[in-house]
């Protein structure tokens, strides 16, 4: 069940079309696409102040094993 949030869909699946779209031109295998983009939110995360960085990653963490159980 998809969380809830503040942004619509239709703004999620644009960025994301944005992010995945360069991986496909340069036709990255998947390991590398996972490592760029496991690379690109610990850089997001180190922008927030440790508390909340700690807490994110955390529900980041349950989020991305929720989704591939389902």
């Amino acid at each position: 069940m998809p969380q809830l949030s503040k942004y619509s869909n239709e703004q999620i699946e644009h960025l994301l079309a944005e992010v995945l779209a360069p991986l496909e031109t340069e036709r990255a295998p998947l390991d590398l696409r996972l490592m760029v983009l496991g690379d690109a939110t610990a850089f997001l995360l180190k922008q927030l102040p440790l508390p909340a960085r700690t807490a994110i990653a955390e529900q980041f963490g349950i989020a991305l094993k929720k989704a591939v159980s389902d």
